[in-house]
């Protein structure tokens, strides 16, 4: 019995460490999220949400696109790139020419299901990074999660999980106490 209270406490701290760092993350985000113009920044990776087509196949609607900085002399043609266009909307476009002038790199860039190029070269200046992975469908998620909507259903799953944790938290209580009763009958049987 002992041994699955030690996996059962186990189980629950590493579930209290996740939640942690989740909640570090979460608040992280939220502070550095709430600085003006700037795109959250976690360890040096972003995370952004897809939200055209201009990238489609290689990037759809609704994916988690997570990019990393990175300096702009070591950008290569093919890379694809995550930017502030106009009104400091963020862009995801693969580079196809890179050229310098007065002391500034510049990145030529077009989405992969675009008939043509970008109007505008890329200013190293306005790089926010390079992709490093995207997860299908994750952008969806964590923009349903920051309606309304998606934070009561996110209160309502952690009550219910920390409600759970408690009923069987008592549940053990309740059997740990039967099981030492049952120990003291025992030796006081093993008496009379």
């Amino acid at each position: 019995m002992a041994k699955k209270n030690s996996v059962g406490s186990i189980i629950t701290n590493i579930f209290i460490v996740i939640g942690i760092f989740i909640l570090v993350i979460n608040v992280s985000l939220i502070y550095l999220g709430s600085r003006q113009n700037d795109v959250p920044s976690l360890f040096g990776y972003k995370f952004l949400i897809e939200l055209s087509n201009s990238m489609e196949e290689t990037i759809n609607v609704g994916d988690l696109v997570v990019i990393k900085e990175k300096n702009p002399t070591k950008i290569e043609v093919g890379d694809i790139l995550s930017f502030k266009g106009d009104k400091d909307v963020i862009i995801t476009h693969r580079v196809t020419d890179i050229s310098k002038n007065n002391d500034d790199i510049y990145f030529e860039t077009k989405g992969d299901n675009n008939a043509s190029l970008d109007v505008d070269l890329v200013s190293s200046k306005n790089i926010e990074g390079v992709m490093v992975t995207r997860v299908r469908h994750a952008g969806t998620i964590l923009k349903f999660l920051s309606t309304t909507a998606g934070k009561i259903i996110t209160c309502l799953v952690i009550v219910i999980i920390f409600l759970v944790g408690l009923f069987i938290s008592e549940l053990k209580n309740e059997q740990s106490k039967k099981e030492d009763e049952l120990i003291w009958y025992s030796i006081l049987a093993m008496w009379i």
